[in-house]
């Protein structure tokens, strides 16, 4: 299976499975899926989520995938236990601060500057390949 649809199919889990699990803040080791209790889940709720992700998967990737994501959303109720009283959401992993700096008006660099790499130039400006005909 290709990098491309794992992710594309773990996204489709995580947008329509599972809309309420946020970010996981602890640093804690990865667990692996056989460390958790499975939940049932279907080849026909594989199937479903593929449909939505305009995915096609094999047999073999929807029983694959249906063991995945059933110990996914056995991680999640496990998750759910965690005593989570007094935690603020928060909408990053790590504190973050406003990163912007002031605005502050300063002289361009000048047509010469700006168009010293160009590889085609007409005058003043940069000529490029006619995309409408």
């Amino acid at each position: 299976m290709s990098r491309k649809k794992t992710f594309l199919l773990c996204y489709r889990v995580n947008e329509v499975v599972m809309p309420a699990v946020s970010c996981y803040k602890a640093a804690v080791p990865v667990p692996s899926l056989a460390e958790f209790v499975t939940m049932n889940i279907s080849v026909a709720d594989v199937e479903h989520v593929a449909r939505l992700a305009r995915l096609e998967l094999s047999e073999d990737e929807k029983k694959l995938f249906a063991g995945q994501m059933g110990a996914i959303l056995g991680y999640v109720e496990k998750l759910k236990g965690l005593n989570t009283e007094g935690i603020l959401p928060t909408s990053h992993a790590v504190p973050m601060e406003n990163a912007f700096r002031e605005d502050a008006t300063c002289p361009s660099i000048g047509i010469e500057k700006a168009l010293a790499n160009a590889p085609d130039r007409a005058e003043s400006f940069y000529r490029v390949p006619q995309v409408i005909e």
